[in-house]
């Protein structure tokens, strides 16, 4: 069997992760580790994820299959606790985004 040469994306990956050879197991444990990562940061920080992650699966996650029992965030959540979702202080927000929705008379999303 003739191995297969990695490809543009996967030789980026490998520079941006520092790994010699790219390697599935490595790519999952790192992806692993920074949504861990992530989840901890909006966990201490966002009191809307605070709340939303509490009856999610346990943290830190052991094993990426796990993240289909993470809550989706959903449009709504995004016309309605938009500034509860911010992970700093509002004053430290250095742009914020509103998203018209097209088509219906709803109110509009802010991402910050």
């Amino acid at each position: 069997m003739t191995p297969i040469s990695p490809t543009r994306l996967e030789n980026w990956v490998n520079r941006r992760l520092g790994l010699r050879r790219f390697s599935p197991v490595q790519l999952e444990a790192f992806q692993l580790d920074h949504l861990n990562r992530t989840l901890a940061h909006v966990r201490e920080n966002s009191p809307f994820y605070r709340r939303r992650l509490k009856d999610g699966p346990d943290l830190p996650l052991t094993d990426l299959t796990q993240t289909a029992a993470l809550p989706f965030t959903t449009a709504e959540d995004l016309r309605s606790h938009h500034l509860d979702m911010l992970c700093v202080p509002h004053g430290e927000v250095a742009r914020v985004i509103t998203l018209q929705t097209s088509g219906t008379s709803a109110a509009p999303k802010r991402l910050y």
